[in-house]
């Protein structure tokens, strides 16, 4: 009976792109490697704010009158501020210990009550200063200073500190005024000198900062700290082959300076030359094993050398040294995730954010390891951190709506690019970006209109023409998809662009442009198997089957796991009655693919043509199992049974056959014919009109191997009228139902 029987060839209409992480401003895709933030180039291996000699920097502090019998310890002083609490030399002598002990913000306190009792007691102005300059108050420290310089201009001292201060707070032109003054006065203040130099570079006047550092050494050609500032200089010029000659030279000086060895470790690391910096950074650690920043250092090094395990192990000897230290916990939870050890990963970016709340990267890398951890929502809520530390953060808000992408949260997602759009409205990949979340929302005009704005900002942009080449193609408008395509192409010809346009050759039934544009795909990329399966199906619709189940076959050398060619190949190994071989394949699909139920239904098929109806009955129920509402299983399943004897279960699956479609008219005929195997007459007739009702045209029956008929004749009450009976044709219908007239 071959009216049940079904196959299905496979057209992978595949939209293929390729998977783009957020930072390129590329199309969000479902795989995605996000970029996780590495702190190598924000850590400096070396502070470049050159410490001065002492006799230079500490201020000489002295009292205005002698402190008759003063011990110096605290509670002495107390005892005095408290027999004298007018005096003001006691307050500031107290401050001075104050200092010692670190209690700034007492000393600070004491010191201002110095200056309110003695308004001309300029150490204390100074003292103040630097104490607050201890505690980060440094806009409270240049106040004080500039009031010592309003009172003597002639101070060095104090336009060095101002300077220092100026300097650490990066107001680089400033600093070089206050330096310019101390050595307009002593043109051989070697320190100014030197700090002057350092804010030069920063603002990138290297050369001049570089002459600085040249007259020094000129005029003392052993000053260790000189080469090494020189050497620091030229690092920030990227010169390393030069820095590296100066740190060298300090080292000559000098073999014993940890600083000269870790920032010559630093001039090889930016050469690249990482075993030489390896090298080097031992050295500094052997002389001074206690500085956590030179572990820290040697393990960004050894991540360069994708050591990962090392580099834990000296990021967390760095920690041991510097518990607070949120940058080796922050580099450590990047060493950690390079091992492939999320949960710690995980663990290490939460401690950072636990010692500095406002450390926005490691909300930052959280939230990239949580999705790729699939915790879209904990990323979500990371990456909102990290862009409420740092609105400006730009790829915070891509990954936050890669995340929002990846939950659904379309609206969110769009957002998201809505502000990045607002802010940089000339960027086309940001416009892309939201063109293909627009196109996932369904909001096609909205997609369409991006992607058309982004090709007007940049006419060359492929990226856009392709996009919209794949919505054109959403939109079955192919030849327009095909334009866009074509055009991508001339941009930058790719696999991804013949494979799509091959796909709508293929829907235009342009059959040999598509067979081309499948071909072109492949000279990209030979090994994928998706082109060839496609181009395969291509050649069946120009009738070259044989072409094409080599490519099938080909598809399956190349992609033994995938069940798309085994199960096309089986098909066309049934037409040419290579019916084992087919069975094969077809057991080959299933194997990749345990729920693929087309596979099972064919390959029943195959079972029932070759009698082996108790393996076809099992086929038939692994596709029920899949597709509880396939009419066409519970049909054949129900042939079968009546085949095997089991009349009540052949009747069952046509009945479950008609409740799924009413209108079946083949299950009311292959019920009748189970019903006259039991010799029910009245069922027999009932279900040939009801299957006559639903289809006139359907109206063979069968009788053992007898030649086959068409009843032309009405049946009325549930009995058949003999006498009008007509034999209109007569064929050979193995299964075929003719009901003889006498």
């Amino acid at each position: 009976m071959n009216y049940f029987l079904s196959f299905s060839m496979f057209l992978l209409l595949i939209v293929r792109v390729s998977a783009q992480t957020p930072s390129s401003n590329t199309p969000v895709e479902e795989e995605q490697k996000l970029p996780l933030e590495y702190t190598i180039e924000t850590i400096r291996l070396f502070d470049t704010i050159q410490k001065s000699p002492t006799d230079t920097t500490a201020f000489k502090s002295f009292i205005k009158e002698p402190f008759i019998g003063f011990k110096g310890t605290i509670v002495r002083l107390h005892e005095a501020v408290n027999k004298d609490p007018k005096n003001p030399n006691v307050y500031y002598t107290r401050g001075l210990e104050l200092v010692k002990l670190k209690d700034y913000t007492n000393a600070i306190t004491d010191f201002t009550t110095t200056i309110e009792l003695d308004s001309s007691f300029i150490n204390a102005y100074i003292e103040r200063a630097q104490t607050k300059s201890k505690i980060h108050d440094y806009k409270g420290a240049l106040q004080d200073i500039s009031y010592v310089i309003s009172t003597d201009t002639t101070n060095i001292d104090v336009y060095y500190f101002q300077g220092n201060i100026l300097l650490q707070t990066e107001q680089y032109a400033q600093a070089i005024e206050s330096f310019d003054t101390i050595i307009a006065h002593n043109p051989l203040h070697t320190s100014a000198i030197i700090n002057r130099a350092i804010a030069k570079s920063k603002t990138e006047q290297f050369e001049s900062a570089i002459e600085d550092l040249d007259a020094i050494i000129l005029n003392n050609s052993n000053l260790v700290n000189a080469y090494i500032n020189r050497g620091a200089i030229k690092l920030d010029a990227k010169d390393y082959t030069e820095a590296i000659k100066d740190f060298s030279r300090a080292l000559e000086l000098n073999p014993q300076s940890d600083i000269s060895y870790q920032n010559l470790a630093l001039a090889y690391f930016y050469s690249q030359d990482y075993s030489n910096a390896i090298e080097s950074i031992n050295k500094a650690i052997e002389l001074l094993p206690s500085k956590s920043e030179y572990y820290r250092n040697r393990a960004i090094i050894k991540n360069k050398l994708t050591d990962y395990r090392d580099a834990v192990a000296d990021f967390s000897s760095a920690i041991e040294l510097n518990p607070k230290d949120y940058d080796a916990y922050y580099n450590r939870g990047v060493m950690y995730y390079y091992a492939q050890e999320i949960d710690s990963a995980i663990a290490d970016f939460t401690k950072a954010v636990v010692i500095n709340p406002l450390y926005g990267k490691a909300y930052y890398n959280r939230a990239s390891v949580r999705f790729l951890s699939e915790d879209y929502e904990g990323a979500i809520e990371d990456y909102s951190k990290s862009i409420e530390i740092n609105p400006a953060y730009t790829r915070a808000y891509e990954n936050r709506a890669h995340a929002r992408f990846q939950t659904m949260d379309y609206a969110g997602a769009s957002l998201d690019y809505n502000a990045l759009v607002e802010k940089h409205a000339s960027n086309e990949n940001l416009l892309i970006n939201r063109g293909y979340i627009k196109t996932k929302a369904l909001d096609y005009s909205g997609a369409n209109a991006d992607y058309t704005n982004a090709i007007q900002i940049n006419p060359q942009s492929h990226k856009a023409f392709f996009y919209r080449g794949i919505l054109k193609t959403f939109f079955k408008d192919y030849r327009e998809a095909i334009a866009d395509f074509t055009k991508t192409i001339e941009l930058q010809p790719s696999y991804n662009a013949y494979f799509n346009r091959g796909i709508a050759n293929y829907e235009l039934l342009e059959y040999r442009f598509a067979i081309t544009d499948f071909t072109k795909a492949l000279s990209f990329d030979s090994t994928d198997s998706r082109a060839l399966i496609n181009r395969a199906i291509a050649k069946l619709e120009l009738e070259t089957p044989k072409s094409a189940l080599a490519d099938f076959e080909l598809s399956i050398e190349m992609d033994p796991k995938n069940p798309i060619p085994y199960y096309n190949a089986a098909i066309l190994k049934r037409k040419k009655k290579e019916r084992e071989t087919a069975i094969a394949y077809y057991t080959k699909a299933i194997e990749m693919q345990s729920n693929f139920y087309r596979a099972y239904y064919n390959r029943g098929i195959i079972h029932k043509k070759e009698q082996n109806y108790w393996e076809a009955i099992d086929d038939f129920t692994e596709v029920i199992e899949v597709d509880k509402r396939n009419g066409s299983a519970y049909n054949n399943r129900a042939i079968l049974k009546r085949k095997v004897k089991d009349v009540n279960g052949s009747i069952e699956d046509f009945t479950r056959a008609i409740r799924i479609n009413p209108n079946d008219s083949k299950a009311y005929y292959g019920r009748a014919l189970t019903h006259l195997k039991r010799k029910d007459f009245v069922k027999f007739f009932q279900d040939c009109k009801k299957g006559f009702i639903k289809n006139p045209k359907y109206t063979l029956f069968y009788y053992g191997r007898r030649p086959a008929g068409i009843i032309s004749s009405p049946l009325v009450d549930g009995s058949l009228d003999k006498t009008s009976i007509n034999i209109i044709s007569i064929s050979n219908f193995t299964d075929a139902i003719f009901i003889l007239s006498e």
